[in-house]
């Protein structure tokens, strides 16, 4: 959750000692202001205080000059090992990891500059810098997705600071961990642990009180929102008033403001439109005096969208319209994109409920567009339903069942992301009931063998009687365990049937080693990949094809061709990633690295080509013509964030073999330079020549015979 709470923790929690956490020049920094930079660095004589210059203008630089930025953290970092300055290099590794969290989103090489902070950090056994280097690694590690690290270290931290600010804000970062895990209870426990440990400080100092006011605010606002999730709305609105009344005490508008958005969102679930509008109305009064700020981008406009909503429930139509315009308005004035994919499905939503399906298409082609830009996968399955309905509506057959298709394609993305977590969560339940049946069965055997020694012990006719009665005892023990054990193995049987069902499941939405790794830690670490090749296929002319066949025919084609497909690149140990509509994603040489990476997907390609082919001959205008493309490179691969629970690949080898298919012929196999450059001693490949590819200027191809 990247909320309000996340950026008062960022702002309350990740400056480093002696970084002047100033606003850089707008525009980036001039030539001017570089030579007088040097001439005054040149003047400096200490070393030490060199470093801090370099270190000071660096901090102070946009991400516009991030390669000057870079050049002056070396040239800090250089200085500081030659003169032992450990603080210096510790400083430089932050900046350097800094750098390429904020402005690069290379997550893996900040990780790897922020454990080098931690290890000096440690070394020079200063807590401050400790408890930062900690609070930067765990940040990471929770954007990157990587929870079980990221937890890790937010424990560090409290440990080293159990009762003050450090350990409220680290409080509340776990409890988001847990929320973006879906594991709300646990959320829950440690937003109220932040609570807890705010209000002991302000008993102890009340000029804390103005200091947490309104963190405490957005932690009673997180904690709605996780009772939202859980779907008890009832509870949710008591933490958004006790949020409001904390703002009304503290006349702080900011909060108010979200108070108010909130109730009213929560009274929109609950179906109570006259309540959700009062509220709302509230909200947007108070975002005049805090409109011009950034950190609560976005909540006008949110705000307008979701009073049209609520008009269009009680079917006021007009009022509606007049707020989702509004809310269109100011979304495109601040290039609010995911409001303005939002306000678009509103908006089709109304002009639909007037029949003019034709209007209602255009707003749900546009959400679905900027939607598919901007990543907000919910929002483009909804803009996906809407119009596979608005194309039925106008008799578009073909892309009623297209729109359907990216629909059902978007829908069951999420729903592995929720298998997929739950599937985690049974195997962590299934080991601690083995550990417990374990125990159980320890303690059985250690009473039987010390009723045993007792019977021993027995001496005379007392004992013999005793003796018997424990025989009864035990013999009748012995039957109620045999009932039990044949209860119990019936139950292992089912166990154990649907653990497969599960696994199979699993290795059906990941790769062999991701689910394994996947079970045994709880999450799945990005990785970056530099040796493997990615194959694209795409139907020619898809849609013409579909017009002259049945939704059913075409369902049946598709199956047909794709199961083809995984036969094919299953012999070559390739990775299927995704399919996207009719377009069909591969990978060779992860998630184990594989020399023949290259020949072995040219291989496959051919061998779909040929299928293709003969498939062609025989079903004539009810199959498909093909393109394949073909490029090898580097990429990063893995599960990134809570909502997006499926095995991806990402980079521009990714992207280049996109333009390679694009740029193909119907049944060729297009191949980039790098490509070529692997395979041209193992298979025949005509040179194309330079040609035009989108975003990619001008690239080498050959195609494959």
């Amino acid at each position: 959750m990247r909320g309000p709470l996340s950026v008062l923790i960022c702002i309350m929690l990740l400056c480093l000692e002696n970084s002047q956490c100033a606003w850089a020049q707008q525009g980036g920094v001039s030539k001017k202001q570089i030579d007088n930079f040097e001439k005054f660095l040149v003047s400096v004589q200490n070393d030490t205080a060199k470093v801090d210059t370099l270190l000071g203008f660096a901090v102070d630089m946009q991400c516009i000059d991030s390669a000057l930025k870079m050049d002056y953290y070396k040239k800090a970092l250089d200085l500081s090992e030659k003169k032992h300055f450990l603080r210096g290099q510790a400083r430089a590794y932050w900046g350097i990891g800094t750098l390429n969290t904020d402005c690069v989103h290379n997550f893996l090489f900040a990780i790897q500059m922020f454990d080098k902070f931690r290890t000096i950090a440690e070394q020079m056994n200063d807590i401050y810098l400790r408890s930062s280097a900690y609070q930067v690694l765990a940040g990471t590690y929770k954007d990157a997705g990587l929870y079980t690290n990221a937890l890790d270290y937010y424990q560090k931290i409290i440990h080293l600071d159990s009762t003050g600010d450090l350990a409220i804000g680290t409080f509340a970062n776990i409890g988001e961990v847990y929320n973006s895990l879906g594991n709300y209870p646990q959320a829950l426990e440690y937003y109220q642990k932040t609570l807890n440990a705010i209000n002991s400080s302000v008993i102890s100092d009340k000029n804390n009180a103005q200091k947490y006011g309104r963190f405490q605010g957005f932690l009673l606002a997180n904690m709605a929102t996780v009772y939202v999730s859980m779907g008890d709305h009832d509870k949710a609105l008591e933490q958004y008033y006790r949020e409001l009344n904390i703002a009304e005490q503290s006349t702080d508008t900011f909060l108010q403001c979200d108070a108010c958005k909130g109730i009213g969102e929560t009274y929109l679930s609950k179906q109570n439109t006259d309540k959700s509008l009062e509220y709302f109305e509230k909200a947007l009064v108070f975002t005049k005096p805090i409109v011009n700020n950034t950190s609560l981008p976005g909540y006008e406009e949110d705000i307008l969208n979701k009073m049209a909503i609520a008009y269009l429930q009680t079917e006021k139509i007009e009022e509606a319209n007049n707020y989702a315009q509004r809310s269109l308005e100011l979304a495109v004035k601040l290039d609010n994109k995911t409001q303005q994919g939002s306000t678009y499905i509103t908006l089709g939503k109304i002009v639909e409920s007037k029949k003019d399906y034709k209007t209602a298409i255009k707003y749900f082609e546009r959400s679905a567009a900027i939607a598919k830009e901007t990543g907000a996968r919910a929002n483009e399955k909804d803009a996906w339903e809407a119009l596979s309905n608005a194309y039925k509506q106008t008799k578009q057959f073909d892309k009623a069942y297209t729109a359907l298709n990216n629909f059902y394609t978007l829908r069951d993305s999420i729903y592995n992301v929720d298998k997929a977590k739950q599937l985690v969560r049974i195997e962590t339940n299934g080991q601690m009931a083995r550990q417990r049946d374990s125990t159980n069965a320890d303690k059985k055997i250690a009473t039987a063998n010390l009723q045993r020694q007792r019977v021993l012990s027995y001496g005379g006719f007392a004992g013999v009687a005793v003796f018997f009665l424990l025989a009864f005892l035990m013999f009748r023990s012995y039957n109620i365990e045999k009932k039990a054990n044949t209860i119990i193995t019936k139950a292992n049987e089912t166990i154990k049937e649907e653990k497969q069902v599960s696994e199979s499941l699993l290795l059906n939405i990941l790769p062999a080693h991701v689910a394994e790794e996947l079970k045994t830690h709880g999450n799945v670490e990005a990785k970056q990949f530099d040796n493997v090749t990615v194959l694209f296929t795409d139907f020619v002319n898809f849609t013409t094809a579909g017009e002259r066949m049945t939704p059913k025919e075409l369902v049946a084609e598709l199956h047909t061709c794709f199961k083809a497909f995984d036969e094919i690149i299953g012999k070559y140990n390739i990775e299927k990633i995704k399919t996207v509509g009719d377009a069909y994603l591969a990978v060779a040489g992860l998630p184990q690295a594989n020399a023949n990476h290259a020949s072995d997907i040219v291989s496959a390609a051919m061998e779909i080509r040929d299928f293709m082919q003969a498939r062609k001959q025989q079903m004539g205008d009810k199959s498909f013509a093909i393109r394949l493309g073909i490029n090898s490179g580097s990429v990063v691969a893995g599960i990134v964030g809570a909502k997006k629970f499926a095995y991806d690949i990402w980079g521009d080898t990714v992207n280049t073999a996109a333009r390679m298919e694009q740029n193909s012929e119907a049944m060729k196999i297009n191949i980039s330079r790098s490509t070529y450059e692997l395979v041209k001693d193992k298979f025949t490949c005509t040179y194309r020549g330079e040609i035009p590819a989108k975003n990619k200027g001008t690239l080498k191809m050959y195609f494959v015979s």
